[in-house]
């Protein structure tokens, strides 16, 4: 009657195999987190690009009452929700609907207003031209020091375009 099973060698070479497959497909899914963070935070970028866009158009299209401010004429407050009255107010949790532009384009204060987060995201506004939306992935309330951000630059000077910039060393 024949032997029925497997050899010693073969069972060494099948968990070796194995083991070769495995130490190759584990980082695939070790990085499936880390990509997922890069994509959202590439999503944020989208989101805050294409409301600027709609927002530089907006402001050229006489339909909408705008008003240069005191800053002018660097400056232009666009009433949205087209009640005849402009309310600026730049704090954090904000919820009016009106925005300054920095020419044309929007101010650093403005962007989350502009825009829908999760609760996973967190703003840190850095320079005055600077905001930084993205994880604070060590909970210590700082989103730059986690290196999982996108910067958001406003506009300089007259001409210019906002700078949009993903940092993802730290995803």
């Amino acid at each position: 009657m024949p032997n029925k099973g497997f050899t010693l060698i073969e069972l060494v070479f099948v968990i070796a195999l194995l083991g070769l497959l495995a130490a190759v497909a584990a980082p695939k899914f070790i990085n499936i987190s880390r990509d997922a963070r890069i994509e959202a935070i590439n999503q944020l970028k989208v989101s805050v690009k294409s409301a600027n866009d709609l927002l530089f158009v907006k402001s050229k299209v006489p339909s909408y009452v705008f008003e240069k401010t005191e800053c002018q004429p660097r400056c232009t407050d666009i009433d949205i929700d087209q009640n005849g009255v402009i309310e600026i107010d730049q704090s954090p949790d904000s919820t009016t609907p009106d925005v300054r532009l920095i020419w044309s384009y929007l101010d650093n204060a403005d962007v989350t207003k502009r825009i829908t987060m999760s609760g996973d995201f967190v703003e840190e506004r850095d320079d005055p031209a600077d905001v930084y939306l993205g994880y604070d992935l060590n909970g210590d309330g700082d989103v730059q020091d986690d290196l999982c951000s996108f910067k958001y630059t406003q506009v300089s000077a007259e001409g210019g375009a906002p700078i949009y910039e993903l940092i993802t060393d730290g995803c």
